[in-house]
């Protein structure tokens, strides 16, 4: 009889997750799961102009570099953990859909600031992307920022 219970209850657990529905992530009309499976060619096409440039110029040396260490990384996380996070000087990286999931950690001039590169966070800009990473603190003895 017990049993019973703790088997409904498990089945309507079950039926409330199913019942959930969750952000459906996309950048510029295609979904997260096509993104990821998009060819290069293709991914220029939905980039802005910047990207485009900069991928037509190529990938130098240090930017691929840092690409094969988070795929590195998350090869050796274990399923549903989050990978290892690499350092970088790298703040003008392009963010490309392979990173997403992985984590970051950038230079600012003094240390390294961590960022787990996320759908929202990947609209193909790069990694300061001005605002995301302060290089300066606000000045505590000014009265009108506490």
């Amino acid at each position: 009889m017990a049993d019973q219970s703790v088997e409904d209850k498990n089945l309507e657990l079950a039926a409330l997750r199913k019942k959930r529905t969750f952000r459906k992530f996309s950048y510029r009309g295609v979904d997260l799961d096509k993104l990821l499976d998009l060819n290069h060619e293709e991914l220029l096409d939905l980039v802005n102009a910047r990207a485009r440039r900069r991928f037509s110029r190529g990938l130098k040396r240090k930017p691929m570099a840092l690409i094969k260490r988070l795929r590195k990384a998350k090869a050796a996380a274990k399923p549903m953990e989050r990978p290892e996070g690499i350092k970088t000087h790298l703040r003008n990286m392009i963010i490309v859909p392979e990173m997403i999931g992985s984590v970051v950690g950038v230079y600012n001039g003094k240390e390294f600031n961590g960022i787990e590169i996320k759908v929202c966070l990947q609209n193909c800009s790069r990694l300061s992307g001005g605002a995301r990473l302060m290089t300066r603190r606000a000045a505590r003895h000014l009265s009108y920022l506490i």
